[in-house]
């Protein structure tokens, strides 16, 4: 430092490294925050149907008196109450949404473009009319106008059954980008498998040794993996109202785990033939589940660009009758 009584003196600075996050933390951190999200609709979901019986039980009520009572005042502010509560929950959920949407940029995703038009989606669920609806409410508490509270309530009630509707179609689309999403990982994780799996047996070929051993323990692991991410995708179709037809691949799943673990007990004991024939099994029976889920991908694709535009048309028609109404 400059200390001109004394003169400079050194200094030194700690030291920080940046580690950057590995492919598979950044997915691992991906699924947690999609979790979130959709546990944040289907609360959503819930609170909706809630408000709902909560209007009806109110407007029975309102039937048997000609004023507004203590108990029907109460009741109109505990819905009051939670309809603030799942407009806080939905603005949430679209926070957490698109925080996460800036986190998979990382990624280099290709489903990016889907991603955002789902972001749009999902933040023009919440209108200007429903505010209008609850800030007129409390007036009409206060005031107590039977009449003006029952009207509301209708439009309320109206409000908050095609907002479940929207939330049920956004939850869908989100599974089902969730879904696309877990198989094109796991396609790239095949592939990557495939590759390394392709570069030992030609290794195998050249030498014997305890690093081929080692390499293909590895490989195992990485099958390990892959065949754990399929149970997970098969997981989320079963989750879809709308499920994909997902090939049968646990038994060439099996046999490929059966050929790696092979070709390491061949490898340990120095039979290179066996081990590399156990090899070639193992990455003819990877292309044939990489091509096997290409082809409900490209199955899926095929259906889905109607689909897709058909629902995205009812939702912005919904919204659309939603700003009106």
């Amino acid at each position: 430092d400059n200390d001109e009584v004394n003169g400079s003196k050194l200094t030194k600075s700690r030291v920080f490294t940046y580690k950057k996050a590995s492919l598979k933390e950044l997915i691992a951190h991906k699924d947690v925050e999609n979790e979130k999200i959709k546990s944040g609709i289907n609360q959503s979901l819930l609170l909706t149907e809630e408000i709902q019986k909560e209007i009806e039980q109110l407007n029975k009520l309102m039937l048997e008196n000609k004023k507004i009572t203590w108990q029907e005042k109460q009741k109109a502010k505990e819905i009051l109450k939670k309809q603030k509560e799942l407009e806080k929950q939905i603005l949430n959920t679209q926070k957490n949404n698109s925080k996460n949407l800036k986190n998979q940029k990382e990624l280099n995703s290709s489903f990016l473009e889907k991603q955002k038009k789902l972001e749009e989606l999902m933040n023009k669920v919440l209108d200007e009319e429903l505010k209008n609806i609850l800030e007129e409410m409390e007036k009409m508490i206060t005031e107590a106008d039977k009449e003006k509270l029952k009207d509301l309530l209708e439009k309320l009630d109206k409000e908050n059954v095609n907002l479940e509707k929207e939330l049920d179609r956004e939850l869908e689309l989100f599974k089902q980008l969730e879904f696309d999403q877990k198989l094109e990982e796991i396609l790239d994780e095949i592939a990557a498998l495939n590759k390394k799996q392709e570069e030992l047996k030609n290794k195998t070929k050249q030498k014997t040794g305890k690093d081929l051993v080692e390499d293909q323990e590895k490989i195992n692991n990485k099958m390990d993996d892959v065949q754990k991410n399929l149970d997970q995708l098969r997981e989320k179709n079963m989750q879809l109202e709308d499920k994909n037809e997902m090939p049968k691949t646990q038994d060439l799943e099996k046999n490929i785990q059966q050929n790696m673990q092979k070709s390491k007990d061949a490898l340990q004991k120095k039979m290179k033939k066996k081990s590399i024939k156990a090899q070639d099994n193992a990455i003819n029976n990877l292309e044939k589940l990489s091509e096997k889920l290409k082809g409900m991908q490209q199955s899926a694709e095929d259906d889905k660009p109607i689909e897709d535009i058909e629902t995205l048309r009812k939702i912005l028609e919904n919204l659309i009758t939603l700003s009106f109404d």
